[in-house]
């Protein structure tokens, strides 16, 4: 009994360790960079491992490898309720709000979370004064690490913190990180999260996503867009029920810690530090990507739900001369054509920036038998563009029917990951298919927004012509107890 008590603090610990907080007016956010069974960790001065759960601590210089030798699991149950009793045991609701441009981090003592192993602990609490808002079936795991260096092995039981007062070092993903390393386990592996500043955050963001050698002025315009794009996933809890909050890849957004950095990628955090961008008072949705091709997409066409009025079709010009690329003959004769767009490469370009611009690929006939699961390919055909052009409905005939594809991204994955859906199908047995941009084509084009910075446009203007309607407000943090 002594180790299931064990347990549940554990589970409780994890609730309130891994989540976004305020500490010193600052926003600490926790990022999954990695899950695995083993890795090595490094850095250039000692590093601290400490038991989150216990004083103890293992101080150790060098290179140390790390391994899960044992992992186990209870089922329970959590159960998130009300109650009017603030003195009530179990854990107290924290989350991040958005007020009056102030991005506060509250408790609420009347909301909490409680986790029992057996129905009969369950309905001996159910018998109390509480309004039960949700419920739900968990696996609570446990387990323990071994740290070895040399011949020399040691031990430490999950959750641990590690500390350096140098960069980490991580194998696995062969990046260096500032802030804390904390590694928990979830479904008989180890999570690697990365507890840090999220301006630092941001600065691992910003180079990764736009790249290094960008104008001054579109990466300011990228950190204003990933700033907000973190707002609101942390508003919106994009990782619920997870020990962290963001993690590394294009799901959030991509973070590589200190790879990449820069004097201009630090100075363009640095410089726009706090700015987002709000619609009606409110973080927007600022999405990016890579390349439009011409012409962004409306965010409802791509990814369903209603319209947002700042994330609509529009040409990337100065002026609106493309009209919708909706049907193929338009689409193709667009992608044929050579007229100048924000995003057009030229002879600034880098190799990056032209290769989303234009493209043409070649596709086996078997290899998309194979990612369909079909056999016998006879045809495909596009039934349905989008504004940008981008293909949201296919049919393919095989020899034992036809299969229909919906979704921009589902139909250029089934393609052999194609650049974007902005294509047109030259040949066929095999597919020659040619086409522009790169990315899903919904707000900020990110070559489109270096050239505008090339031409001497600042992050503001950048950022007011693919974000129409939204302005930019300096986000205020603050803590606040219910």
């Amino acid at each position: 009994m002594r180790i299931l008590v064990r347990i549940t603090t554990i589970l409780l610990v994890f609730s309130i360790l891994y989540t976004a907080e305020i500490f010193d007016e600052k926003l600490l956010v926790d990022v999954l960079i990695a899950e695995t069974e083993q890795f090595e960790i490094s850095s250039t001065t000692p590093l601290q491992f400490r038991e989150v759960n216990s004083p103890v601590s293992i101080e150790i210089k060098g290179q140390v490898q790390i391994q899960l030798i044992d992992s186990a699991y209870h089922e329970a149950i959590e159960l998130t309720f009300s109650t009017s009793d603030k003195n009530m045991q179990g854990e107290s609701d924290r989350k991040l709000e958005w007020n009056n441009n102030h991005l506060v981090f509250v408790k609420d003592e009347t909301t909490k979370r409680e986790s029992f192993l057996s129905e009969d602990q369950l309905n001996s609490f159910l018998e109390k004064n509480i309004n039960v808002i949700s419920r739900r079936n968990i696996k609570i795991f446990e387990g323990q690490i071994c740290l070895t260096q040399n011949s020399t092995k040691q031990y430490l039981d999950l959750p641990v913190e590690v500390v350096s007062a140098s960069p980490i070092t991580i194998s696995i993903t062969g990046f260096n990180y500032t802030g804390s390393l904390f590694i928990s386990i979830e479904n008989e592996k180890m999570e690697l999260i990365n507890r840090l500043d999220f301006e630092e955050y941001l600065c691992g963001v910003v180079p990764n996503e736009i790249g290094t050698n960008s104008p001054e002025e579109a990466m300011k315009a990228q950190a204003v867009a990933a700033r907000t794009i973190a707002v609101s996933n942390l508003l919106s809890r994009k990782h619920p029920h997870s020990h962290y909050d963001l993690c590394a890849s294009t799901h959030c957004q991509v973070y590589k810690g200190l790879y990449n950095q820069n004097s201009i990628t630090k100075k363009s955090v640095r410089e726009t530090s706090g700015e987002i961008l709000l619609f009606n008072n409110k973080p927007a949705v600022a999405v990016y990507h890579s390349c439009c091709g011409g012409r962004t997409e409306d965010s409802s066409i791509v990814w369903g739900g209603s319209k947002i009025p700042y994330l609509t079709s529009k040409t990337d010009a100065k002026r609106d001369f493309i009209s919708p690329l909706n049907t193929n003959s338009k689409a193709e004769n667009w992608i044929k054509s050579n007229k100048s767009v924000n995003c057009k490469d030229n002879k600034e370009s880098s190799s990056w920036e032209k290769k989303a611009y234009s493209w043409t690929k070649t596709i086996q006939t078997k290899d998309i038998e194979e990612k369909l699961s079909i056999k016998g390919l006879k045809n495909i055909t596009i039934q349905e563009r989008g504004n940008s052009g981008r293909v949201i409905k296919m049919t393919v005939k095989h020899s034992r029917g036809t299969l229909t594809l919906t979704g921009e991204y589902k139909i250029r994955s089934s393609l052999g990951n194609l650049p974007s859906g902005l294509f047109y199908i030259k040949s066929k047995h095999p597919f020659q298919i040619v086409g522009k941009g790169s990315g899903h084509g919904v707000g900020m084009c990110q070559t489109g927004a270096i050239n505008l910075a090339r031409e001497k446009q600042n992050y503001k203007k950048i950022l007011n012509h693919y974000y129409e309607g939204c302005n930019i407000a300096k986000m205020k943090i603050k803590q606040e107890h219910q």
